[in-house]
């Protein structure tokens, strides 16, 4: 009549006629916590159990498991994250788990919200930062669907050098060897001045999604974002931030596809296509076809764009945020078309137009070929904004035309996603004696 071991009764209202210990009166006429009571004491006995049978060197989780239950788990996830009664939490769940648990302690935070809800996504990340805990962001109102990349995962702020300190009421840090974080769970916005830190200077990283938070800048203060206390704590929601000892660029690759919520990055809007293109049907493909860059249904589960051999009257064009102006590296993907490489002929010489800032680059890609990877187009300078773009058309004289993905990657140092390998070979050797 619930959720059985899933979830305990708080779930359910209507249970007014369970009689647990069959005294013939109805138990919410008792207690109205004597169900949740009797499914607390036996979930807590599966949970023992489980770990008494399972083999050591096995690692056992729950999906929101009890307060006490970390005796006999490695950790915990918290689903559907956003930081309700984050201070309660935190302290009386989260910290338990992740001090107290059976090792190796392995918990995440799988947050949600608006991919460009970039506060909620760094005050999931701080927090679990806090508690040495894993942690995603995922789009609201999805069931573990979508989920996407931020700046600030390329981050590597080395080990932690403390526990978590509490700063001021609700206001927490945690200092790293090579910077810290800061969450503020308080329920209402806050301050934070760097007189108030420990070491320093600190330096705000420079960002490509949230460049007005992440500004690059050295750190005097900020203004972490809070509601929902002290009288909306089911609602309550906050914001983190992540500082470091060195200057620091983050720019996580950005992809734009062709639709918006299924791997178009946080920021920039899905292609736009002009002219006759048709969105494939994921069940014209079903598992078929691997190559396309595609993970969704419904709306959102075309795996790519196609339209056939033309003059050029139908055209898509990407055109990412660029929020770090600087040299990036610019990739397309395209799968084959229909259920197998051999069912159409996919066009040999598709003519595609990059706008950078110094003018246009064009070239053509055999779509023929080199199907389900990401094919390097060249590196270019983009400035700042929505002036970048890469455009692709249907002007060849056979075959189909597929759009689906491009990717742009900033050119730096601290971007370890597809580095590009060092293929400069060294210099010869001078006044070397070979005796």
């Amino acid at each position: 009549f619930w959720d059985s071991w899933a979830s305990d009764i708080t779930y359910q209202e209507n249970y007014n006629k369970v009689d647990f210990d069959r005294n013939g009166i109805p138990d919410n006429e008792q207690s109205s916590n004597l169900a949740n009571e009797y499914w607390k004491q036996s979930n807590e006995l599966i949970v023992k159990k489980n770990r008494q049978f399972m083999p050591p060197d096995k690692v056992v989780m729950a999906h929101e498991s009890g307060m006490e239950e970390y005796r006999f788990l490695n950790g915990r996830g918290f689903e559907y994250w956003k930081g309700f009664h984050w201070e309660w939490v935190f302290q009386n769940v989260l910290m338990p788990y992740a001090q107290q648990a059976v090792t190796p302690r392995i918990n995440f935070i799988e947050g949600q919200g608006r991919t460009d809800y970039y506060s909620r996504m760094r005050f999931g990340l701080t927090t679990a930062c806090l508690a040495d805990a894993y942690f995603g962001f995922e789009q609201e109102g999805s069931f573990h669907e979508y989920s996407y990349l931020y700046d600030e995962y390329l981050a590597d702020l080395g080990y932690p050098t403390s526990e978590a300190q509490e700063l001021k009421p609700g206001v927490w840090v945690r200092y790293f060897d090579k910077g810290l974080v800061i969450t503020n769970g308080s329920g209402a916005p806050q301050t934070v001045a760097a007189n108030e830190l420990q070491g320093g200077p600190y330096y705000r990283f420079q960002g490509g999604q949230d460049p007005a938070f992440n500004n690059g800048k050295l750190f005097t203060s900020v203004s972490l974002t809070g509601s929902g206390a002290p009288n909306d704590l089911a609602n309550q929601t906050g914001d983190g931030i992540l500082l470091f000892k060195q200057p620091t660029t983050l720019v996580v690759e950005i992809v734009v596809d062709n639709v918006a919520r299924n791997m178009t990055s946080p920021g920039s809007n899905a292609v736009q296509l002009v002219g006759n293109w048709q969105q494939q049907e994921l069940g014209k493909v079903g598992n078929t076809n691997a190559y396309c860059l595609n993970f969704g249904w419904g709306e959102y589960g075309a795996p790519y764009a196609f339209t056939n051999a033309g003059q050029g009257e139908s055209r898509a064009v990407y055109t990412p945020t660029i929020g770090v102006a600087g040299e990036y590296e610019v990739y397309e993907w395209h799968s084959f078309h229909g259920n197998s490489d051999a069912e159409m002929q996919e066009a040999a010489a598709v003519p595609y137009t990059i706008q950078h800032r110094d003018g246009t680059a064009t070239g053509t890609i055999d779509q023929s070929r080199r199907q389900g990877q990401w094919n390097r187009l060249g590196k270019f300078y983009f400035n700042a904004g929505a002036g970048a773009s890469l455009t692709l058309t249907n002007k060849v004289s056979s075959g189909v035309v597929v759009a689906d993905a491009v990717k742009f990657v900033h050119d730096s140092a601290s971007s370890p996603i597809d580095p590009q390998p060092d293929t400069t070979p060294p210099a010869p050797p001078t006044g070397v004696k070979v005796q």
